[in-house]
């Protein structure tokens, strides 16, 4: 839970994979060349959260092991907020404060999963995931 964010800030962020831009996992050649902080999905659940400074590079290249990963566990969307190119991410930018934010509302399994040493800044990872509504 967000410590000392009020119940209004907590349920837009709920919204946000609703009213994001998104493609179904079949329409990844879709994802634009900009970076961006995203979401994958399964029905009303966060799976996993993440940065990259390209989503279509991110989800298509030649050895996309974690798609297949999300595959398995049944994610059907993506969606994203646009961020500024051309950034490196680092440990305080606002970029890594918004992902830590967003893991630390959604609790998505896969990234305490795939990351099970990370700190992610305010991350409980002892907490079940959460659904969006």
């Amino acid at each position: 839970m967000l410590v000392n964010t009020p119940a209004l800030v907590k349920d837009l962020l709920a919204l946000l994979p609703d009213v994001l831009p998104s493609v179904s996992i079949f329409e990844l050649k879709e994802l634009p060349r900009s970076s961006a902080c995203y979401l994958w999905t399964k029905e009303d659940e966060v799976l996993y959260v993440g940065l990259t400074g390209n989503m279509h590079f991110r989800w298509n290249n030649p050895r996309p092991m974690k798609l297949e990963q999300l595959r398995k566990r049944g994610a059907t969307r993506v969606s994203w907020i646009s961020l500024k190119q051309g950034r490196r991410f680092d440990e305080m930018d606002d970029e890594k404060i918004l992902e830590a934010v967003l893991i630390q509302l959604y609790q998505p399994p896969l990234n305490i999963e795939w990351h099970p040493g990370k700190k992610f800044l305010w991350a409980d990872q002892k907490r079940p995931s959460r659904k969006l509504c």
